[in-house]
């Protein structure tokens, strides 16, 4: 049964954003056997601060892992069975060991692998039809992992969480063509929350499982031509989705529903003044910290740069930095992903097709 929701609008018309000219980013090639590895990656940065990556292996075309300790960069292929597409996500578990969800394109299922201090261990998580691809993980407050993922053959977004020994998998939502891009998250007490695309309306869809049945929102009023959504619950159990509305202009957005309330409120971070008409979705990526500070990025393909943005709940407007990747000899971004440390530092992880992977942190904050 879908829900509607009331939609309450904030229209801006100042400027969104103070740029600091002055932020210092320093970047460094990640460590891995073949300068191509890289595509598919997926950061995250554990509480020493020390960065994690996954990333898919060209040697094999299978599962790769990185993991800077201090100057060092230690390198695992992780699964050299088969080959991975698509994208690959990682979370740590409460003592700091990697999980990593991944689609196998020779066999179409969805696997998942997860190391315990001692050896990495790969499973089967979903082999029916064609199944896996974007996949989104997340650890409950268990260490058990959701994932979010979609249905190449029924065009449908699905869901798969492990309890004990077993996966217990439900379809979120039948479609047609929905779920190809999504974002999974957890509330305070463990249930998922999905942001999703769906190619036929061009607009957002919100799922969340009442512990009976997956409800289903149409984000219909948050704009148009949307493809992908990032989402997060901050302390209070406030629901936060970031997207980017490609309608005519490029509108880096928010929307953010307090928690027990039904009304969304939506802010705009920044809007470019252009035309733009691209064939595939940017990834936006989004974080908070027990403060409240919100904390933001997604790749400007037409300045060539990864653009990071935060406010502060004193902030009147968001904070921006940019880091201009052409710099690096390349101009085109594959894939990339984007973490927060401890101390509220952001660092993107990015890849170059023939150029390699590379971590680039910000090491003057955005002020």
């Amino acid at each position: 049964m879908a829900k509607k929701w009331l939609i309450f609008i904030i229209i801006c018309i100042t400027s969104f954003t103070t740029t600091n000219v002055y932020a210092k980013w320093v970047e460094e090639i990640v460590g891995t056997n073949n300068p191509d590895d890289g595509a598919g990656c997926s950061l995250i940065i554990d509480f020493m601060g020390n960065p994690r990556v996954s990333y898919i292996n060209t040697d094999t075309g299978g599962l790769a892992y990185s993991c800077r300790l201090g100057k060092t960069w230690k390198i695992t292929v992780v699964d050299t069975t088969t080959v991975v597409s698509n994208f690959t996500s990682i979370d740590l578990d409460k003592y700091g060991y990697p999980h990593i969800a991944y689609y196998d394109a020779i066999n179409k299922d969805l696997r998942y692998a997860y190391y315990n201090g001692e050896t990495w261990y790969t499973e089967i998580v979903d082999s029916k039809d064609d199944v896996g691809s974007a996949p989104s993980l997340k650890l409950d407050n268990a260490g058990l992992p959701w994932i979010g993922y979609y249905d190449e053959t029924n065009t449908a977004l699905k869901c798969a969480h492990k309890t004990g020994s077993k996966w217990q998998i439900t379809t979120v939502d039948n479609g047609p063509n929905v779920g190809s891009t999504n974002n999974l998250c957890l509330d305070s007490s463990g249930c998922p929350h999905i942001v999703y695309s769906d190619a036929v309306s061009q607009v957002l869809k919100y799922a969340f499982w009442d512990n009976k049945q997956w409800e289903i929102e149409m984000l219909n009023k948050l704009g148009s031509r949307i493809s992908y959504g990032n989402m997060f619950f901050n302390k209070q159990n406030d629901l936060y989705i970031f997207y980017i509305d490609l309608f005519g202009k490029i509108d880096f957005r928010y929307a953010v529903r307090k928690s027990g309330e039904k009304q969304w409120r939506v802010e705009t971070i920044e809007s470019l003044d252009i035309i733009y008409n691209l064939s595939y979705y940017i990834k936006t990526l989004s974080y908070t910290d027990s403060a409240g500070k919100l904390y933001a990025g997604y790749c400007n393909y037409i300045h060539n740069c990864l653009v990071y943005c935060e406010k502060s709940k004193s902030d009147t407007k968001w904070n921006k930095s940019d880091y201009n990747f052409s710099s690096s000899g390349d101009s085109t971004i594959i894939d990339y992903s984007m973490s927060i440390d401890r101390k509220g530092m952001p660092y993107f992880v990015y890849w170059f097709k023939n150029k390699g992977l590379r971590l680039v942190k910000l090491v003057n904050p955005a002020k």
